[in-house]
């Protein structure tokens, strides 16, 4: 409980390493532990640790635990381990049980795009635009679509709306940038 309570402190201090440090001596007392596996797993998604997060998920599975973001964070690393079959099969079950989560969602029109499936690509951002009208991800992913479609009007229209929806971002106004180079509109 000590350590656990540790970890937690460290995390909320943004000391991710000696958060994992302590999580790391308490699934060496219980493997199992179900709190510091997910803990845990987080962190490493957190730091870009993708195959330590990986088999920390991998083992939260085997014990048979099945909620909505631990089956989409499977999608996602494996999405970011270009295994898009296998991400493609972990999201589709994850919007099962919530189709209303635009991250989910935006997970698995990425898995399209790099499918080359545009056309649902573009479906899954419009709903997920529809669920969350906030979400810039979604605009930008939108955008991304729309370049690979060569309709560089939309593309551009969709990154302008991230971009006015957080002017704070540097995603959008690269995005922008690129529109506007593709159109030899260098100036």
């Amino acid at each position: 409980d000590i350590l656990l309570l540790h970890s937690k402190i460290c995390i909320n201090l943004n000391e991710i390493d000696k958060a994992n440090s302590s999580l790391e001596k308490i699934l060496k007392l219980d493997s199992k532990n179900y709190e510091a596996l997910k803990l845990i797993y987080i962190n490493y998604l957190k730091i870009n640790n993708i195959n330590s997060a990986k088999k920390h998920i991998d083992k939260l599975l085997s014990l048979s635990e099945n909620s909505y973001e631990l089956i989409r964070d499977k999608a996602f690393v494996e999405y970011l381990n270009k295994k898009f079959s296998v991400a493609e099969k972990y999201i589709k079950k994850a919007i099962n049980y919530n189709s209303k989560e635009v991250f989910g969602l935006n997970i698995l029109g990425l898995i399209y795009i790099e499918k080359e499936h545009y056309i649902e690509a573009i479906k899954v951002f419009e709903k997920a635009i529809s669920i969350n009208p906030k979400y810039t991800d979604s605009f930008n992913n939108l955008g991304k679509c729309y370049i690979d479609l060569e309709k560089l009007s939309l593309a551009y229209l969709n990154f302008k709306k991230a971009y006015k929806i957080n002017p704070n971002s540097d995603l959008p106004l690269m995005n922008i940038a690129n529109i506007l180079s593709l159109k030899d509109k260098n100036k």
